[in-house]
């Protein structure tokens, strides 16, 4: 029993050895840490929706090509440019993502109850999973899944599974990778070690990306190819779609290159944050938009996405409350604090002048006013956001000594 309270305590070795050991945290490493938690948190989480499909442009490229051809563009094709498209957007914006996970739950949940079909099916109606017959329009809409429900439902969900590409292993590694940055996180709060503002960062990206995988469990992952139906009814849908007028193309229309930029700007942001893509037409299009989340309207998907944002805003509080975050400088700590401030609060001003907003009738001075208004705090949340991660780098210069301190677990557990 002595040698165990002497090896307790290691009076035997001299302190000097565990202290050397313990100044291991370095910045680079630190870098290390929050980039390959919040990557891997990322890259594990993405669900995109099902892309175009290949099968009738690589038959007709197989014809053309030949030993010519430079091997870069032969593997062009298979490289996952539109997971990395969305991953930068996860990245940047973890809320418009959760967002997107959020409706899209809520519309797998509608056809799931309104037709007796199981969640998988459901968010693979959402992603553009299903297609016609000849593979040129996805079956995405209320009304399209409507006709092909009993289609649909022939197929069974281990085929759709089987399409999925879950990679458990990364799932895995990712997990273990986000519990010890989560436990190191806690415990230099705990021993009121300095934190510096990337890892405050990275830890509300890490959770508001748990929280997205969570509403993606049933959907599908990476599906490369999507499954036609068949269906009587799919030769009038291609003659419907042929002698469609809006199928012209309008866009030679010569008019004001500011008011489109700002046209397209405002369809962007409403797509990616709202889901909602008001000239998509399924019967036109070969694929599904990127944050397509299907047509259904509910308010209640607006508000939990919100409050999604305030409580990313309130993680980067923490860096107010525990009072051990390194700021260089008392602008830059003032900065953070406003910036998370407005994060939390900005969510709650939005709900409530939206339903101030719908108290008046529609064209009404007040309620374009309130509109405004709305735009105007949405605009000062994205400032908000943009300063954040930008202090996220900034304030790792000149780091103290007491931020390159690591964890004594020793002490945390006597």
């Amino acid at each position: 029993m002595p040698f165990l309270q002497i090896r307790r305590n290691f009076d035997f070795v001299p302190r000097d050895i565990f202290q050397a050991l313990d100044q291991g945290r370095t910045i680079v490493g630190l870098l290390q840490s929050c980039i390959a938690v919040g990557s891997l948190c990322t890259w594990v989480v993405l669900h995109p929706n099902v892309p175009e499909s290949r099968s009738q442009s690589q038959s007709q490229s197989d014809a053309s090509r030949d030993t010519l051809k430079p091997f870069l563009e032969r593997w062009r094709d298979k490289i996952p440019w539109e997971d990395f498209r969305m991953m930068g957007i996860a990245l940047i914006a973890p809320e418009a993502m959760f967002a997107l996970a959020l409706r899209q739950y809520g519309a797998a949940r509608y056809f799931h109850k309104a037709h007796k079909l199981s969640m998988t099916h459901g968010f693979f109606i959402v992603m553009g999973g299903f297609v016609t017959k000849d593979g040129r329009h996805p079956i995405t809409t209320k009304s399209l899944a409507d006709d092909y429900a009993a289609a649909i439902k022939q197929i069974d969900e281990q085929d759709i599974a089987d399409k999925s590409k879950d990679d458990i292993l990364g799932k895995i590694i990712t997990l273990l990778q986000l519990f010890a940055f989560i436990a190191t996180y806690c415990a230099r709060v705990k021993e009121g070690l300095q934190i510096s503002a990337l890892e405050t960062s990275t830890l509300g990206l890490a959770l508001i990306q748990c929280l997205t995988g969570f509403l993606w469990l049933n959907k599908p992952q990476r599906v490369s190819q999507a499954i036609p139906l068949d269906s009587p009814i799919d030769q009038e849908w291609e003659k419907q779609s042929m002698l469609d007028p809006e199928s012209i193309d309008s866009s030679t229309h010569e008019g004001n290159i500011v008011c489109s930029s700002l046209d397209a700007i405002g369809k962007t942001l409403n797509g990616v944050l709202f889901g909602r893509y008001p000239d998509f037409k399924p019967l036109r299009e070969s694929r599904v938009p990127r944050f397509w989340s299907g047509d259904l309207e509910d308010n209640l998907h607006l508000f939990s996405q919100l409050v999604c944002a305030s409580v990313l805003g309130c993680v980067h509080l923490l860096a107010w409350s525990t009072h051990s975050t390194f700021f260089p400088s008392l602008t830059e700590m003032w900065l953070w604090r406003v910036s998370a401030l407005m994060l939390a609060i900005s969510p709650i001003l939005c709900v409530t002048l939206l339903l101030i907003k719908n108290g008046f009738t529609a064209g009404s001075i007040p309620r374009v006013l309130l509109a405004y208004l709305t735009y105007g705090v949405a605009a000062l949340y994205i400032i908000a956001r943009g300063a954040l991660l930008i202090l996220c780098l900034t304030t790792l210069r000149g780091a103290p000594p007491e931020l390159l301190v690591s964890v004594d677990w020793r002490s945390l557990f006597h």
